[in-house]
């Protein structure tokens, strides 16, 4: 379940349709459970939410350190 870094909100699947919560969705980056940029995408059969990218740096270089 994406995370908003702004409001630190949940976001799901089923909030895509939300006309209130969608443009919030749009405004604010979110982050998935690894840690990757995910944009929500308004597909009437399975809305869902595409990763943008990689990983962001600091997730990566921790786990390097390891």
């Amino acid at each position: 379940m994406p995370r908003g870094l702004i409001s630190g909100r949940d976001y799901s699947e089923c909030d895509i349709f939300d006309h209130t919560l969608y443009p919030r969705m749009k405004e604010e980056p979110l982050l998935n459970e690894d840690d990757c940029i995910v944009v929500p995408v308004r597909n009437e059969i399975t809305p869902h939410f595409r990763r943008v990218g990689n990983p962001s740096f600091g997730k990566r270089l921790g786990r390097a350190e390891d």
